[in-house]
């Protein structure tokens, strides 16, 4: 008894169950903030959104979990990946005014 197999392309599509999911690019941290502080001190300290997220992450626990700066790593993050100029400026004085 023969058996014939046949090596023609099905008919239907191949599916793949379990796609992976597309890889959304990191956020561009390393913009510049739109700095308004009169002391070339203060500009030099925190020049860029990775400085000010850096000051963050090196806060001590009882102050990072602040409002304010909760709010001040949830622009940084918005900004960082908009790249919005509005969005920059609104880290920056969020920044500041933590």
């Amino acid at each position: 008894m023969r058996t014939r197999f046949s090596l023609s392309p099905s008919p239907f599509p191949a599916r793949n169950p379990f796609p992976m999911p597309t890889r959304t690019p990191p956020p561009d941290v390393t913009l510049q903030l739109a700095s308004r502080s009169p002391s070339p001190e203060a500009r030099a300290r925190i020049s860029s959104l990775l400085c000010a997220a850096i000051l963050i992450r090196d806060l001590e626990p009882f102050r990072q979990a602040r409002p304010v700066w909760d709010r001040t790593a949830e622009m940084i993050l918005i900004a960082a990946t908009t790249k919005k100029q509005a969005d920059v400026r609104e880290a920056t004085r969020q920044s500041e005014r933590a």
